[in-house]
């Protein structure tokens, strides 16, 4: 049986406690990403981590809540259907159909099968030399 898998989403909301500010600065010592990449980090809805294992999408969420992002926990089926129906629209599955690391053919997941790349965090970083 194949192991369920989640996506930890971006609320949209922040810590009552903490600025948008804080929690921007918060994010940039705890992750390393820029000031850009948290923005799209910090959209309402973003996936901040995509397609893991159940302990390690509460890792992340509880990471995000240290820092003042409230995301939630949801089971990848929720949107497994959707981007199933994007696919047949637009013929791709929104990643390029590709790994732009390892040029692996990509199946219904956002992770890699070959070399493990997230490709929803790939988008967020910069990468000049592709």
């Amino acid at each position: 049986m194949r192991e369920k898998l989640f996506n930890v989403i971006f609320t949209g909301r922040f810590s009552p406690t903490l600025s948008q500010h804080q929690v921007r600065s918060n994010l940039a010592r705890t992750t390393g990403f820029t000031d850009h990449e948290i923005g799209r980090l910090l959209s309402p809805g973003a996936i901040v981590r995509s397609g893991v294992d159940r302990k390690a999408a509460w890792r992340c969420w509880e990471h995000f809540r240290r820092a003042g992002a409230l995301c939630s926990v949801e089971p990848m089926e929720q949107l497994a259907s959707a981007r199933r129906v994007d696919r047949k629209i637009t013929g791709s599955t929104g990643w390029g159909d590709t790994c732009p690391c390892c040029r692996t053919l990509l199946e219904d997941t956002t992770i890699c099968s070959s070399c493990g790349v997230d490709m929803a965090i790939y988008r967020l970083a910069s990468h000049p030399d592709t």
